[in-house]
């Protein structure tokens, strides 16, 4: 019984990738091949490209195994037999579409190594953590539930048939349930079998009458590669049983188990034991779980007391990746809004819109976005962004008017003497409020300071103030009182606007011209 061989479809005949043994994109066949991949012509939902390892770089230190955490895991730059020493390493993921009307997560895995002489034990580890190889030989990330390991092998000799095994990462595995662990069961200590292939029915590539949902293949003849490649015997293709390829449709396999990887890693292996001892290995980034946040915001108009900006805002959360998210938070940094949705399916999008007020303008909107791979779940996926919203012009506009009187007046001596006395108004124009608004009168080359204060959008406010003008040097006194100068008063108001903190003043100086006496006809 196999769990590899089901009543779907399968994974080398669903039109997006090819799975025939080698590399080349045949034109007669729908679908890319990794001849797509290396060139950046292909269709896939997310790749890793073709990720080269250069011998002697990279090689686990010994003693490692499939069934330890990451970071029981070293590595050191040193050699590895020859059989297991990859050159390069690859996968590609595809959103299929399934009979239920959503999409199957595909993903097409491959690597190449330096000789064909010996069998190959080949592993492909998708993790949903990301995982590097530090400077220091040890490796960040752990191991979480449901991280996927593949593996393929392939036996030489004439009646041996490859194999291929599914297994998840699952802690409460202490230890293999029987010598023959059958899918469901534990294969090792936190592995966890989930499909595999039979005695009966081979795990190569269209072997089977049957579909599959799992697949493995390798070259039987010389084939082509697209990539910088040197094989031991010197040769720039790949020789026979160098290059093997493969597929698996995680979402008919798993049922539910989660999908969103993060890194992935190919391994060389020294036997088909769920317990081999690691080899050689290829690692890069995987990303195919992801949140996209993006925000506009328009409009820009001022609150009703003038010291504020209002905006309108939009914030639209995408699911780029191939499972449903749970429990979206959303906040607005800059509002302090905060929004939230139960379930995101892959490929939906949701909006949030509000209003925003603010003293800035054109401030710029942050907001941010987390989300769970299960409800209730802690956070896995996040994402932030920011957008400046528009500007609006500086409105500023102060006006002010101005008039005078002379008066006779009784000195402190008793006689008569002159008073000026003048008033206005000044107003704001405009729709912001314009703060800390002052007054400068000046007459008789003196100036002086009137204090108004804040004044708010279409408002005015009065003020006055007198003095005793005083002759100038040059004037010849006595003279008739119709021949003494008019006495000129000029005025200029300026302020600062509330939220621009821009200067603002009311333009040139307003005068204002009071006679002593009025000439006679």
């Amino acid at each position: 019984m196999t769990l590899f061989v089901v009543p779907a479809y399968a994974v080398h005949e669903l039109g997006v990738f090819e799975l025939d043994g080698d590399a080349a994109d045949n034109v007669n066949i729908d679908g890319d091949d990794w001849q797509n991949i290396y060139d950046k012509t292909d269709s896939s939902n997310a790749t890793t490209g073709i990720i080269a390892d250069p011998s002697p770089v990279s090689i686990f230190t010994g003693g490692r195994k499939d069934i330890q955490d990451i970071p029981q895991w070293g590595h050191k730059d040193g050699s590895v037999p020859d059989k297991d020493d990859l050159t390069n390493a690859y996968a590609a993921a595809y959103g299929v579409d399934n009979t239920t009307g959503g999409k199957d997560l595909v993903i097409y895995f491959g690597a190449d190594r330096f000789a064909n002489v010996g069998d190959a034990y080949i592993g492909f580890w998708f993790f949903q953590e990301k995982v590097e190889a530090m400077p220091n030989g040890s490796f960040s990330g752990v191991h979480k539930d449901g991280d996927v390991l593949v593996l393929i092998d392939y036996p030489q000799g004439a009646n041996e048939n490859p194999y291929a095994a599914l297994l998840v990462w699952d802690p409460t595995c202490n230890k293999a349930d029987s010598n023959d662990p059958q899918p469901e069961e534990c294969a090792a200590k936190n592995l966890r079998l989930k499909a595999e292939s039979s005695d009966d029915v081979s795990a190569e590539c269209g072997a089977n009458d049957s579909d599959d949902n799992g697949c493995a293949i390798t070259n039987s003849d010389t084939t082509d590669s697209f990539w910088p490649y040197l094989s031991k015997s010197g040769a720039s293709n790949f020789p026979s049983e160098s290059f093997y390829e493969g597929g698996v449709n995680l979402t008919e396999l798993l049922q539910g188990t989660n999908t969103c990887f993060s890194s992935f890693m190919a391994e060389t292996r020294s036997s088909s034991s769920f317990t081999a001892s690691l080899k050689d290995f290829v690692l890069g980034d995987f990303e195919l779980c992801g949140i996209d946040l993006s925000k506009t915001c328009s409009g820009g108009t001022l609150s009703q007391t003038g010291d504020s900006i209002i905006y309108n805002y939009t914030v639209k959360v995408t699911n780029t990746g191939f499972g449903s998210l749970h429990d979206i938070n959303v906040k607005d940094i800059t509002a302090n809004d905060d929004y939230y949705q139960a379930l995101l399916a892959a490929g939906d999008t949701a909006e949030f819109s509000g209003t925003l007020e603010t003293q800035t303008n054109g401030v710029l909107n942050k907001a941010s976005v987390t989300a769970a791979l299960v409800a209730g779940g802690t956070v896995e996926i996040n994402d932030t962004t920011e957008f400046k919203c528009p500007t609006i012009p500086d409105p500023g506009i102060l006006s002010i008017t101005k008039e005078c009187e002379t008066l006779i007046n009784r000195t402190s001596a008793g006689q008569y003497g002159v008073l000026v006395k003048y008033k206005g108004k000044v107003c704001n124009d405009s729709l912001v409020k314009i703060n800390a608004v002052s007054i400068t009168e000046n007459h008789d080359s003196k100036n002086s300071t009137i204090t108004v204060g804040d004044i708010g959008p279409k408002s005015c406010q009065d003020y006055n103030g007198e003095y005793v003008p005083v002759p100038p040097a040059e004037e010849n006194l006595p003279l008739p009182a119709h021949d003494v100068r008019t006495f000129t008063d000029t005025v200029v108001a300026k302020g600062t606007t509330a939220i621009f903190g821009l200067p603002v003043d009311s333009g040139l100086p307003v005068s204002a011209d009071c006679p002593l006496c009025v000439k006679p006809n």
